[in-house]
């Protein structure tokens, strides 16, 4: 109970910027003493918001936490319309494995998990994910989407593409899609993506899309070998971010691209958003598989997604999978 009040507080104060909320009124649409007011505020205000107090004027919001926070992240998500079940996990083994700990307990979907920290973060090919900074973000969308397996062969790209889309648009971040999904940005990892389905013989069951996206990280603490290949938005933004209303956008953006995937209106989109965030075009790169080394030059997908790459014999072959190593770097990213 105490936690819906702080989110409702919260929300009320974000409604209210740049002016002032009155106590009393707050109050009594909360049906609560003042006394209790002010013991919310005093609590938020451990818990790292910045909030003014001005007799016969009211209560102010000055500033947010620089991490993610549980009352400001949900108050974000209401005031971005987000109608989705959402759980908060100050620190957890993996967004993912609580996704499948959910799915096996029967939740109800559209399902957003995020987490401040992870100790067994995943990755592609049970790679580990580095995640134990705060200042980052790692979630995970549940589904059940219930569709045929042939209909979800290009779901992990489109939502990599939207991620894309939404942080160039309000964030003006200059980031691209380096397939299958990792998302770029002069060359170095910003975000990678992690799809795990159960799927039946003629459907899509259960379906988690986690998202691991360095935000706010001190790159000083990060293992050498990681500063190497991977860097943040904010060192790329030369400013912190607010963490908790970028996550409400992409939580937003993702739920409504798989809205947008289930009932088909994402293809009238999807190829104009690959030629805008594409990173491999036209490049030469490496594609290591299980049979080896393949190099090539990157002509594009095919209608499922696969990668398409025009080798040395100008022989034009697909792969379904595989890392990816650019010869030459990533192209500068376009408008």
């Amino acid at each position: 109970m105490s936690e819906d009040i702080n989110i409702a507080i919260v929300a009320a104060l974000i409604d209210a910027q740049p002016g002032y909320l009155s106590g009393s009124s707050l109050a009594d649409s909360l049906e609560l003493s003042r006394v209790s007011i002010k013991a919310h505020m005093d609590q938020l205000k451990n818990e790292g918001l910045r909030i003014e107090a001005i007799r016969n004027r009211g209560y102010r919001l000055i500033s947010l936490p620089e991490s993610l926070h549980p009352s400001v992240l949900e108050a974000m998500l209401r005031h971005e319309r987000v109608t989705a079940d959402f759980r908060f996990y100050k620190s957890i083994d993996s967004t993912n494995t609580e996704a499948e700990r959910a799915l096996a307990d029967g939740c109800p979907t559209p399902l957003v998990i995020a987490a401040g920290h992870q100790t067994k973060g995943r990755g592609r090919l049970g790679r580990e994910w580095f995640s134990e900074d705060p200042g980052n973000i790692y979630m995970s969308f549940v589904f059940r989407p219930h569709l045929a397996p042939s209909r979800m062969q290009r779901f992990t790209l489109w939502m990599g593409l939207e991620l894309c889309a939404e942080l160039h648009d309000q964030f003006d971040a200059p980031l691209m899609l380096k397939w299958p999904n990792d998302l770029v940005a002069n060359g170095k990892k910003v975000a990678g993506i992690l799809t795990e389905a159960r799927i039946d013989s003629d459907q899509t069951r259960d379906l988690v899309l986690g998202c691991g996206i360095n935000i706010n990280s001190n790159m000083d603490n990060w293992p050498e070998e990681i500063r190497q290949r991977a860097t943040t938005l904010s060192q790329l933004k030369g400013t912190a971010l607010d963490i908790n209303q970028l996550g409400a956008a992409l939580i937003r953006r993702g739920l409504n691209a798989y809205d947008a995937f289930v009932d088909g209106s994402y293809e009238k989109d999807f190829d104009s958003r690959w030629h805008r965030f594409n990173a491999l075009e036209g490049q030469t790169v490496t594609i290591t598989d299980h049979h080896g080394d393949h190099i090539g030059t990157i002509e594009g997908i095919d209608e499922a997604g696969a990668l398409l790459m025009r080798d040395k014999s100008g022989i034009t072959k697909t792969y379904q999978a595989g890392d990816v190593t650019l010869s030459g770097g990533l192209k500068p990213w376009v408008a």
